[in-house]
């Protein structure tokens, strides 16, 4: 079963990196921040039919920033609801788009900061 929330662990190297995030289409607006690694929760949609999007901004004493967009698909298992049309796949096939669940964010490896080169 797909949820409307996508989970999974933001991690840097080094640890310890100050992170934002915002979405693409609100870059004002911050949906989470909070120092890595850390667990994080971000939903899949963003009003009907459409994807989230996501950017995440990764500081560090002594690294130079880092911005990463976190890709976003549609999900292998919304396709799955086309089989079982007559038995139901209907109701999957309208409920995903309006909850998000039809879409998959891929989590990011552990993202590397790069320290400053001295001058």
């Amino acid at each position: 079963m797909v949820t409307p929330h996508k989970s999974f662990s933001l991690r840097s190297t080094p640890d310890g990196a100050h992170f934002e995030v915002r979405e693409a289409d609100s870059p004002d607006e911050l949906v989470r921040e909070g120092t890595t690694p850390l667990p994080l929760f971000l939903a899949r949609g963003s009003g009907f039919i459409g994807p989230a999007q996501y950017t995440i901004v990764l500081s560090k004493d002594g690294y130079e920033p880092r911005s990463v967009e976190l890709p976003t698909r549609v999900s292998g298992w919304y396709w799955m609801n086309l089989p079982f049309f007559p038995l139901g796949g209907l109701f999957g096939l309208v409920i995903d788009p309006l909850d998000g669940a039809m879409w998959e964010i891929e989590a990011p490896p552990p993202i590397e900061l790069r320290p400053i080169a001295p001058e």
